[in-house]
């Protein structure tokens, strides 16, 4: 497996200091780009990131942008710009040679009554295509599970085991948000019921009362069964994404690694 940081605890600083950061920590294995305002990656910027990756050593992965964006929005032309964003994060996620792209699934439109399963069909539709879009590119694509109450789909276990009941494809991947499955309850759960799934996590922590991106072990999180998760053949990434502590969030979850494996 790769250790890496997230870059979205850098989201209110300029490109350029995101830059400097990726390149003055030392050892960081992979970084995983927020690809979102400000740091949305034009050609020129991808460019800038892919040499920097080069020049010292470490991977990539890209989160996709989640600002504005639904890819089950039942107004059609919304639908269609949030999954071409999804379709040019992959394109840069080639570009840059990213171990993966993670995304976030739709949203529910408080319209059910009115169009029984549609949102959740047209959630499911548009993550199968973009499977087939992330395949042919080579990238490996996983879907975020979402904190509640924030109208998003893919919430619980059970919602994720639905979907890959009903999509019948492994084309597409799990990234286990640690802290948002921490909000309902189910960090465990997410473990057993989709070990095989899960090639990506978050690593961040919370009280169980908002998702507030604290350090690692500075919430509520019974992380000794995250650490035997990753410590016993995980082959895929894990992304420390607080927004504080962040470098020593990461240097713990590196020796509390280490301390499993030995």
């Amino acid at each position: 497996m790769k250790l890496g940081i997230s870059t979205l605890y850098l989201m209110g600083k300029p490109f350029k200091h995101m830059l400097r950061a990726m390149e003055s920590l030392d050892g960081v294995e992979l970084w995983e780009v927020v690809d979102e305002y400000p740091h949305r990656l034009t050609p020129d910027r991808v460019k800038k990131v892919r040499e920097l990756s080069k020049n010292v050593g470490f991977s990539l992965s890209l989160h996709a942008p989640f600002l504005d964006v639904n890819i089950a929005s039942l107004r059609p032309s919304n639908r269609r710009r949030s999954i071409r964003e999804y379709l040019r994060t992959l394109e840069k996620a080639q570009a840059l040679e990213a171990e993966a792209v993670v995304i976030h699934p739709g949203q529910w439109s408080g319209l059910g009554v009115f169009y029984p399963g549609l949102d959740w069909r047209l959630n499911l539709e548009a993550i199968a295509y973009l499977g087939d879009e992330a395949e042919a590119r080579g990238i490996s694509l996983t879907v975020e599970n979402m904190p509640p109450g924030a109208s998003c789909m893919l919430v619980d276990v059970d919602e994720f085991l639905r979907m890959f009941r009903e999509l019948g494809s492994s084309r597409v991947g799990v990234a286990l948000d640690v802290g948002h499955a921490n909000l309902v309850g189910e960090v465990e759960r997410f473990l057993d019921a989709l070990a095989n799934r899960i090639t990506h996590l978050h690593l961040h922590d919370n009280l169980g009362d908002e998702d507030s991106h604290l350090g690692i072990e500075r919430g509520g999180i019974g992380w000794d069964r995250v650490w035997s998760f990753l410590s016993e053949g995980f082959g895929g990434v894990a992304v420390v994404e607080s927004i504080q502590d962040v470098v020593e969030s990461y240097l713990l979850a590196r020796r509390r690694l280490k301390s499993k494996r030995g």
